[in-house]
């Protein structure tokens, strides 16, 4: 047997006993921050803090945070999918 096939085997070996053990895991997934928008009847969805607005969101939808940054909040809308930057002060 060549020395890259025994290594091969090792290696596997290794990783297989880990996992049985349980030593090889992934991490837990950490729950993801959900806001709503609420101090406005819609807010703007921007292309980047204090940019462009593409779209708007109703009071009540929800948002999943990504990044904050300069009073802004950047996530994924639950309500049409996009992902961009809402003025923090109109969140909850």
């Amino acid at each position: 047997m060549g020395a890259i096939q025994v290594l091969a085997r090792h290696t596997l070996t290794v990783v297989l006993a880990g996992a049985t053990l349980g030593i090889v895991s992934a991490a837990p997934a950490q729950a993801a921050e959900v806001v709503t928008v609420c101090r406005a009847d819609d807010v703007h969805m921007r292309e980047w803090p204090q940019g462009p607005s593409f779209d708007k969101l109703p009071r009540g939808s929800h948002l999943t945070v990504h990044e904050r940054r300069s009073g802004y909040t950047k996530g994924r809308s639950h309500w049409n999918r996009q992902i961009g930057w809402v003025d923090s002060s109109y969140l909850c």
